[in-house]
């Protein structure tokens, strides 16, 4: 055990000292009153040399113990297992010293008692004189007990120790309440009891008259005794009283408005009221971590109520964004919706061109064929064939003029389809923004629920919107990649109708390009026919080309028409996808009108937020850790 200079070694020597001096003195002196005066012999000398040998044994034995006064405890309280061996060392001392001396004090009074008449002592019975002396011994071991009880109490205090082994658990207190007042019981019962020997033996030696000065010798001496006593029951009560003051204390402070936890209890016994000093003081500091740590969490958590109010603001700010960009996109859905309809109305104005277009083919393959019959019969029928020549180009007229319509009607039905494909472009693009925004907002939903758990308690109906806001986030983005989807199949559908139509517009053009032809070799068989200079092989020759010709624009008649039904059929399935993007849009509506009521009531839950944490600050504040 480390040991430090000290003189409180010295002060717990010298009450053992001065016990035993003033506990010799008065047996000394005792010895002197009942000596027999008729012997030489001085008993009081007698009984001061064998109290030397019980003032030795005494300090022999009990002195060893004195090193644990001078112990450093403040300096080794944080060193467990050396910290608890001193102070259980200081706690049993008062107890073992109190049974040291009384057992050199029993073996010293049984020593004058059983030597008797040989040191001088004069004819007082033995017993009675072993019973006044023992009051007077346990009187005086019980004044060591005290005083070095007190002695411990002001050591522990000077040093102002703290900490207290959470596995020490000593009943000293309860041995102490049973110990001194058992000590006063049985010590008192003795001197009572043999000071009514003494005065009983005095009465049968003087034939039943009281000796006046063993009466007052008697009062004397039991006021004395009673004055002892009472000094010491001041000393004990004191030394209690110091303990349960500094717990008092404390106490007081950690009840006032303050709530001061930088105060601890200083240890001052080793006993049942020092675990509870050790316990109270065990728990102010973890109170005291507690409530730094509940600071440091509620200015966290002040930043926190700050940011989501902020994030609902944003949040607010972003649902609204989705309302305009929703609103957008159903205005731009309801154009697409009308320029779908515009160009199905378009293509089935070309189908009805295409058929007479075929109608017209027909005719003129049929007047090709009057054409040839004729031609055969040209020798004899010149004038006949003049007059179909003519009717021919007239209708070759009126088949150049429904083939231009037919490639102008192509060509706006191009670019009405051009413009769908643009449209449906911005639709991609407004959709990617829906994405976007729901990708975010989700992101915020996600912060929102770890800011909630750390919230805690206070947060968890802030999780349950966190929660509803991420499944509307998902919903958005779910019905994002649908019209995503929806929209990349509507453009594949107009790039094909796009291509097609260019397909219908080049065989327009190739229809008109050989109408012009065909237009040319009328006019050349009709000029031919007018000089009557060419010969029939030449317009025969004439006719087969056009009879070529006609075959083509029949191939391309029907090529146009089959290409008619494709992009019919495309525009069908576009309007049913323009009718699925509308759905969507309206459902999209009735989802951002439910994010921004989940947003309101964001917003207020973040401001109820914001009166939580200064209610907090407030109950937090009345704990002082500093």
């Amino acid at each position: 055990m480390e040991q430090r200079v000290s003189h409180k070694s010295t002060s717990f020597k010298s009450i053992v000292l001065g016990a035993s001096l003033v506990n010799v003195a008065i047996i000394a002196v005792t010895c002197l009153y009942f000596r027999d005066t008729a012997s030489s012999a001085n008993p009081a000398w007698i009984a001061s040399a064998l109290g030397l040998a019980y003032i030795a044994g005494n300090a022999i034995t009990i002195w060893r113990r004195s090193m644990v006064y001078d112990y450093d405890f403040a300096a080794h309280q944080n060193e467990h297992i050396p910290f608890k061996k001193a102070l259980v060392a200081i706690g049993e001392t008062p107890l073992a010293t109190l049974i040291v001396s009384f057992f050199f004090m029993v073996a010293y009074i049984g020593a004058i008692c059983l030597l008797g008449r040989s040191i001088g002592l004069g004819p007082i019975n033995r017993v009675t004189l072993f019973i006044y002396l023992m009051s007077f011994g346990m009187l005086n071991s019980a004044f060591i007990f005290v005083l070095s009880d007190r002695l411990g109490t002001k050591v522990l205090l000077t040093h102002r120790i703290v900490r207290y082994p959470h596995d020490l658990r000593e009943v000293r207190q309860r041995k102490k309440n049973f110990i001194i007042p058992s000590f006063m019981t049985i010590m008192t019962f003795l001197y009572a009891f043999s000071m009514a020997l003494i005065l009983f033996a005095d009465l049968q030696s003087n034939g039943g008259n009281l000796n006046v000065a063993i009466l007052s010798f008697a009062i004397s001496i039991s006021l004395v005794f009673l004055a002892v006593i009472v000094i010491l029951v001041s000393i004990w009560t004191r030394t209690t009283a110091l303990v349960y003051n500094s717990v008092i204390a404390q106490l007081d402070r950690l009840s006032s408005a303050e709530k001061d936890l930088t105060k601890r209890i200083s240890i001052s016994s080793i006993d049942e009221l020092g675990s509870i000093a050790g316990m109270v003081n065990y728990f102010c500091d973890s109170l005291a971590l507690s409530i730094d740590g509940l600071k440091e969490a509620q200015e966290k958590l002040s930043g926190l109520g700050e940011e989501l109010e902020n994030n609902a603001d944003e949040t607010a700010g972003a649902v609204s964004q989705i309302s305009g960009s929703v609103q957008t996109v159903r205005e731009k859905t309801q154009f697409q919706s009308a320029s779908v309809s515009e160009s199905s109305s378009a293509v089935e104005e070309i189908a009805k061109n295409i058929e007479s277009l075929e109608a017209l083919i027909e005719n003129q393959s049929a007047s090709v064929t009057e054409a040839s019959a004729s031609i055969e019969e040209m020798i004899g029928n010149i004038g006949a064939v003049t007059s179909s020549i003519e009717k021919m180009a007239v209708q070759f007229g009126v088949l150049l003029s429904s083939a231009e319509e037919g490639k102008a009607t192509q060509a706006a039905s191009r670019v009405q389809i051009e413009q769908i494909a643009e449209r449906s472009q911005s639709l991609l693009e407004a959709n990617k923004v829906i994405s976007a925004i729901a990708s975010q907002t989700n992101l915020l939903a996600m912060n929102a629920a770890i800011e909630a758990a750390h919230a805690g308690e206070a947060g968890r109906g802030f999780s349950v919107v966190a929660d509803e806001i991420r499944r509307l986030a998902e919903t958005s983005a779910g019905q994002s990649k649908t019209i995503r989807t929806e929209l990349a199949q509507v453009q594949k559908s107009i790039t094909e109708v796009v291509a097609g139509s260019k397909d219908s517009e080049k065989s327009f053009g190739r229809v008109a390009e050989r109408i012009g032809e065909t237009d040319a070799l009328v006019r050349e068989v009709h000029q031919a026919m007018i000089e009557q200079k060419e010969g029939s092989a030449q317009v025969l020759e004439a006719l087969k080309s056009m009879n070529d010709i006609t075959s083509q624009v029949k191939t391309g008649s029907r090529e146009m028409s089959a290409g008619n039904k494709t992009v019919l059929g495309e525009i069908e399935r576009l309007r049913t996808a323009t009718a699925d993007i509308k759905a969507s849009m309206e459902e999209m509506g009735i989802g951002a009108n439910g994010i921004a009521e989940s947003s309101k009531k964001v917003s207020e839950m973040a401001a109820l937020t914001m009166e939580t944490i200064s209610a907090m600050h407030q109950a937090i504040d009345c704990f002082k850790t500093e």
